[in-house]
């Protein structure tokens, strides 16, 4: 991406925005290319090194709910792995099985993007609105006909199988400015339900001195696919953080 930037489009300096998987290369680059790199916005707080523990298959890292824990963030936890923790299990540990099988049944793999979009989604939105029934089969007729639900799914290995490498122990380790546009329709963080404690969550949390921040917001509308499901809240958070970089 860097020598796309760069070296085939000749840009100095140039920005970055991206959330999910798309937040960690944001974050990648702006650990390893800050020089080159105006600024970066995020749909979530990923830092590099997202999936560098002992126990890569598991977005709690083994850790149980607390005993003393309210209803509230006991729901959230609770939910916080049912939406997302098959997802990162299996492809971390049966990638090449589960290919085999959605490359050989395109109802099967129809079936296991639906239940992504579906679930990661926000339940309070219109499902049919933000993913369209052409949107849905154009993304899965691509994945069939490349046989391309394979990579797709690979990365998260690699991810352990290559790991990635700090090119500096500098502080922040993303030095670029950063902005934020947080979803509160998204499982995560748990337990969280006004724009105040989403920005609270983030504010306090363990992600938050990776990064050089300048902005941060939050919203109700929307989950986990943030530009497909607010996509005016992310345009206009992404123009005020390169804004505050005048």
């Amino acid at each position: 991406m860097h020598t796309l930037m760069t070296e085939v489009l000749g840009y100095e300096k140039y920005g970055v925005a991206g959330s999910d998987y798309g937040a960690l290369v944001t974050s990648a680059l702006g650990h390893k290319y800050a020089d080159s790199i105006i600024g970066l916005h995020y749909g979530q707080d990923m830092p590099p090194g997202q999936f560098a523990n002992e126990r890569f298959w598991d977005l709690t890292d083994g850790a149980k709910i607390p005993e003393d824990a309210s209803p509230e963030l006991r729901a959230g936890l609770e939910n916080l792995v049912d939406t997302y923790v098959s997802h990162v299990a299996v492809h971390m540990l049966d990638a090449s099985t589960l290919t085999h099988g959605l490359n050989d049944s395109p109802i099967g793999m129809l079936a296991w993007l639906l239940r992504r979009w579906k679930k990661w989604s926000d339940k309070r939105g219109n499902f049919e609105e933000n993913f369209p029934r052409d949107f849905i089969l154009t993304q899965a007729t691509t994945f069939w006909v490349t046989q391309s639900i394979g990579t797709s799914i690979r990365m998260y290995r690699n991810a352990v199988r290559y790991p990635w490498v700090p090119s500096h122990n500098r502080q922040p380790i993303v030095e670029p400015p950063a902005g934020f546009t947080f979803l509160l329709g998204d499982a995560y963080p748990p337990a969280v339900s006004t724009v105040e404690e989403r920005i609270a969550a983030f504010e306090n949390g363990l992600t938050r001195s990776s990064f050089n921040v300048v902005n941060v917001n939050a919203h109700m509308k929307g989950g986990h696919f943030v530009h497909y499901e607010n996509p005016e809240a992310f345009t206009s958070d992404l123009r005020k953080t390169f804004r505050k970089l005048r």
